[in-house]
């Protein structure tokens, strides 16, 4: 809404006319449409982040328990390095499919 044209009572008050501007109710949608858009992309990169750390977390505890398991050497690492390779290569094509959509 927007305020225009103030007219004074006779106990000198100011009493304004309002008028009611479509193109003004536009631009509030489309602030909310960009500010809408804006938090759905930080829900999916800090999805991406959280889903990152746990597939590191989760090749490390793997590759602990086929050391403990199987008595072999450097699988830890191994699962560490494999849940980061993991985790980035599955960030990169889920940021690679949101530009897509942009465009």
């Amino acid at each position: 809404m927007v305020f225009t044209d103030g007219i004074r009572s006779k106990s000198g008050l100011l009493i304004l006319n309002r008028r009611h501007d479509h193109q003004e109710r536009g631009v509030v949608e489309i602030n909310r449409k960009r500010n809408n858009q804006n938090w759905r992309m930080v829900a999916l990169y800090g999805s991406l982040s959280i889903n990152l750390g746990i597939m590191i977390l989760g090749g490390y505890f793997l590759g602990r328990l086929l050391e403990k398991q199987y008595q072999w050497s450097n699988m830890s690492l191994t699962g560490l390095l494999t849940g980061l390779f993991l985790g980035l290569y599955q960030m990169f094509i889920v940021a690679f499919k949101a530009t897509d959509k942009k465009k």
